[in-house]
């Protein structure tokens, strides 16, 4: 599962329920855009794995966004 600000207050657990074992949580995106979220979301996904092995791996991704020339790319 990929969680992001665009699953604001998703709940882990029910995910752990339908069958999800890893969870990517969103970093970043291009340049300068931090998730508002991530600490929020990283918070749940490694409180979830020391209380009960919800997760099984919590990995982290960053968006990368390239614009019209290589020295624009992020």
């Amino acid at each position: 599962m990929d969680i992001s600000n665009w699953q604001k207050g998703i709940n882990l657990n029910q995910l752990k329920e339908r069958g999800y074992e890893v969870c990517y949580i969103k970093i970043t995106e291009g340049r300068g855009y931090i998730d508002p979220c991530f600490e929020e979301n990283y918070n749940k996904a490694i409180a979830d794995s020391s209380r009960n092995e919800s997760w099984s791996l919590s990995l982290f991704e960053r968006y990368f966004k390239c614009y019209r020339t290589s020295s624009e790319c992020s």
